[in-house]
């Protein structure tokens, strides 16, 4: 069903708090037709059953209808009454865009986008805890069919929803959320099943990025300008699970297999052959394995903080398990049941960044706990509050960050590290895991994920799977946001290695 193409409304809905709803009368003929059309359809779909069911089964507790509100009130905007609809819900729903609605005759049409959140349970006694809600969500452009009644209100006929067009001026409108910095397109595509929301700048060559935790397309803002300024185009998608694309609630739907693919269908839906690979944090394991299944799809592959290296002999996980023991280390605590670990990130999300995104030198408070053991806390309180901000993180930047996880929640961040095992498992299926593309591999000296190790250490782990390392940067006094701490130095290794590789 194709999504109607209304105006964009430069409002929001608090603004839209009691005022008239917004009015577009269709006089197109041809938009005359669409909306006849799918009038039609939700007839049909009555008729049928099919409205009715998919309301009973998949909206048990949401009433079309609420007490009071069975039409709609000239005086009220439709933000209005979409609120108390949704009062019912036992799960979470946000409203995303403002309303739009086009008359024909008795008939109306309302759009609007929104996304709904399931509130997590306690695993024992199944109890939802209070404002803990989960990246799980659907979004979707959402239709109410409106009929006038004889009184002249407007009443919900039917309800139902479709996909964003892709391309549409509706879906490129509800993926720009306004993000600090220029020059950038923002997008929905469809890739291998789920809906993807891609930034984009340049026309060149492609380079593919892939972000890591807790992150976003944003974590490659200052790569994006540069490499487009150079004659590339840059592509770096919302990972699944994160900002505003597709975040099942499944740790299965995050194994590398499943990521890999998602990354090949960023380049199929954009008509992209051949590209460039990179990856940071969780990033660097989704682009090794891309580049390892699809090798034919990339020229060359860049890895950031993670390196790649063999098949571990034993589960990475249990082995992790067996080094912590009783003691907090957050990998662990990631796989703990009942999703504790979302809950107190999405509790204290502000806090959580701002402690994360902080630079090896930063100047902190004492933590909160000091105990070792995973009983006395979580994550967050471990972390020193930091005097401010790095110089590389303005307060804008962060509320970008802040706003993209208070939308989609952590659990779809949180859910990679769910797949250790699962991944685990499956390398051993991988009849050939060496990379035969030219690889670079920056990080941070003070980066903890590789441990203080020298260039030439991570030569010699990555040698056996790796066959043609051009080099290996290792970059003074910066730690773990490589890409956001050292952008100048990144982007200079970064566009000399891609210089070399499109020169070959």
């Amino acid at each position: 069903m194709r999504v109607l193409l209304l105006s964009v409304l430069a409002v929001t809905l608090s603004a839209c708090s009691g005022a008239q709803p917004p009015v577009t009368t269709a006089d197109d003929a041809a938009e005359v037709a669409k909306i006849e059309q799918l009038y039609a359809d939700y007839q049909v779909a009555v008729e049928s059953g099919s409205v009715a069911g998919y309301l009973a089964v998949l909206h048990p507790q949401v009433r079309l209808l609420p007490p009071g509100a069975d039409a709609i009130d000239g005086a009220q905007s439709y933000a209005d009454f979409l609120e108390q609809v949704f009062a019912a819900a036992t799960y979470g729903v946000e409203v995303i865009s403002p309303p739009n609605i086009v008359v024909v005759g008795d008939v109306a049409i309302a759009e609007y986008d929104y996304v709904i959140h399931i509130r997590l349970k306690d695993a024992d006694s199944g109890i939802t805890q209070e404002g803990a809600l989960t990246a799980q969500r659907t979004r979707s452009r959402y239709f109410d069919v409106l009929r006038k009644k004889a009184d002249g209100q407007w009443a919900i006929w039917r309800h139902t929803s479709t996909v964003l067009e892709e391309g549409s001026a509706a879906a490129q409108a509800a993926a720009d959320d306004n993000p600090p910095i220029d020059g950038i397109k923002l997008s929905f595509i469809d890739s291998n099943g789920i809906t993807l929301r891609i930034a984009e700048a340049g026309e060149g060559p492609v380079v593919l990025f892939a972000h890591g935790f807790p992150e976003s397309w944003f974590s490659w803002r200052h790569q994006l300008q540069a490499l487009a300024a150079a004659g590339y185009r840059a592509v770096a998608p919302d990972m699944r699970g994160y900002g505003l694309s597709s975040a099942p609630a499944d740790p299965s739907d995050y194994v590398l297999d499943t990521l890999s693919a998602d990354m090949v269908g960023v380049l199929d839906a954009l008509g992209v052959e051949q590209a460039h690979m990179v990856g940071h944090d969780w990033g660097s394991p989704v682009a090794s394995h891309t580049v390892v299944r699809y090798p034919e799809r990339f020229k060359s592959l860049t890895l950031m903080s993670v390196p790649y290296g063999p098949r571990s002999p034993v589960s990475p996980l249990a082995a992790m398990r067996e080094r912590t023991g009783d003691n907090f280390f957050y990998m662990v605590y990631h796989n703990e049941p009942g999703g504790v670990a979302e809950a107190e990130y999405d509790a204290n999300t502000r806090t959580f960044l701002r402690r994360i995104y902080q630079s090896p030198d930063a100047i902190r408070q004492p933590p909160e706990v000091t105990d070792p053991k995973r009983s006395a806390g979580g994550w967050v309180p471990r972390m020193g509050e930091p005097e401010g901000l790095p110089d590389w993180l303005s307060q804008a930047e962060l509320d970008y960050y802040v706003a993209q996880f208070e939308r989609a929640g952590f659990r779809g961040g949180v859910n990679y590290y769910r797949t250790f095992e699962m991944n685990w498992e499956a390398s051993a299926n991988i009849a050939d895991p060496v990379i035969k593309a030219p690889v670079l591999f920056i990080a941070g000296e003070k980066d903890g994920v590789i441990g203080g190790a020298d260039a030439q250490q991570l030569r010699a782990g990555m040698a056996p799977v790796v066959s043609d390392l051009r080099d290996v940067v290792l970059l003074p006094n910066i730690g773990h946001w490589v890409q956001q701490e050292a952008a100048s130095e990144t982007n200079q290794a970064m566009l000399a290695f891609l210089a070399e590789v499109e020169g070959q």
